[in-house]
């Protein structure tokens, strides 16, 4: 996969499932490579053979979504991404493509309240490029100035924040004499 041999990939990755049809990760791989090469209805059932196996599987759960996202089918995308938020609070990826959903329905409002969350979560986990891209599509909204201000600060926060952690680290480790 990794090599871009998307049919040897595909290939390996069917043998696996058949010799282990509850191996969920292989039908997620799966999935990632129908998607790469285009094939989204092999993708879509790939995913939803993953979530037969592991319905707390999100990272499938997403993708599926993103998939009829990027099909149009809006609806269906976001009662994916609803029953990930439902069962996940904290999974940013649901809440960024939901508010995505949103944004693409023309309600700003919905849509700043999932791309804030996404943005708060993307920083808790360190991710800088998608805080980024929460903060960024936030503004967009052109609603909630309060929450675009306090993303900005929540962002420059943990910015400020990293050197802090690295001096500390230094202060108490060990000097070499």
């Amino acid at each position: 996969y990794q090599a871009k041999n998307y049919d040897e990939a595909i290939a390996c990755y069917k043998k696996a499932t058949e010799l282990d049809p509850s191996f969920a990760s292989a039908f997620y791989n799966l999935g990632i490579i129908y998607e790469a090469k285009g094939m989204t209805d092999a993708a879509i059932s790939s995913y939803k053979q993953v979530l037969t196996i592991k319905p707390d599987y999100y990272a499938a759960q997403n993708n599926l979504g993103s998939i009829y996202k990027k099909k149009g089918m809006i609806d269906e995308a976001m009662t994916e991404f609803k029953q990930i938020l439902s069962k996940n609070f904290n999974f940013p990826y649901a809440h960024f493509n939901l508010a995505e959903c949103y944004f693409s329905k023309g309600n700003m409002h919905s849509a700043s309240e999932h791309y804030y969350k996404a943005g708060l979560f993307f920083i808790e986990r360190n991710d800088k490029v998608w805080a980024q891209k929460s903060y960024e599509a936030l503004k967009q909204t052109n609603t909630q100035q309060d929450k675009v201000q306090a993303l900005l600060e929540k962002m420059k926060e943990a910015e400020k924040a990293e050197p802090a952690a690295i001096n500390q680290v230094i202060e108490v480790s060990p000097k070499a004499h």
